[in-house]
């Protein structure tokens, strides 16, 4: 599908989400959890249109094709569905940041170790890796309720964390990650000149 490259390029996803796309050699293990299904090449989204109605555009699946990672082009969110039963959404996601925690926390209960995780968390470009780890190691202490409800929470709060693309400019401020009034009209400027360029946030 033509529309899952044109997406990941234009929300300026990670690479490595175009070399899944294309079928490229990613790095060891990735496919295991994250991977652009050979089924989806050479289709259209009519061809999957009980999965894709709606303006979904399919970016990643989980590793196997049982749950697919879609992007909403009409309401700028990302969902999960099943394969399986492709008309209902599983979940909902404000933002890439946070479809990436909720997976990275799920690849962490597959056994992989700190460094293995980071290496995972690095590649397909999450922004709060060190946070994620030190997450990880409060909740070995945690009952389970609490464990669940803290990741719950972390995922809700990587809801607004969208990396902004003007911030190795110097445009945005560092902690918010928001451009400031003064600075705006520099954004403004940076983004024209970005080839289908999108929101300065994802």
């Amino acid at each position: 599908m033509i529309e899952s490259l044109n997406v990941i390029r234009s929300l300026g996803l990670a690479p490595v989400f175009e070399d899944l796309y294309f079928g490229r050699d990613v790095p060891d293990g990735l496919e295991t959890y994250m991977r652009y299904p050979a089924e989806f090449r050479n289709t259209s989204l009519d061809d999957w249109q009980s999965l894709t109605s709606g303006g979904l555009v399919p970016i990643v699946d989980d590793g196997n094709l049982q749950e697919v990672c879609l992007f909403d082009t009409q309401r700028r969110r990302f969902v999960t569905k099943s394969i399986e039963e492709p008309a209902e959404i599983v979940q909902e996601f404000d933002s890439w940041q946070q479809y990436l925690a909720q997976r990275l926390l799920e690849i962490a209960d597959s056994g992989l170790d700190d460094t293995e995780l980071e290496d995972v968390a690095s590649t397909v470009g999450f922004e709060r890796t060190a946070e994620l780890i030190a997450l990880l190691d409060e909740m070995e202490s945690m009952t389970d309720a609490e464990a669940e409800e803290r990741a719950a929470r972390f995922i809700r709060e990587s809801a607004a964390w969208r990396r902004c693309r003007h911030l190795h400019r110097g445009v945005c401020d560092a902690r918010t990650h928001r451009v400031p009034p003064d600075k705006a009209s520099l954004a403004r400027t940076i983004a024209s000149q970005r080839r289908g360029a999108t929101p300065a946030f994802f």
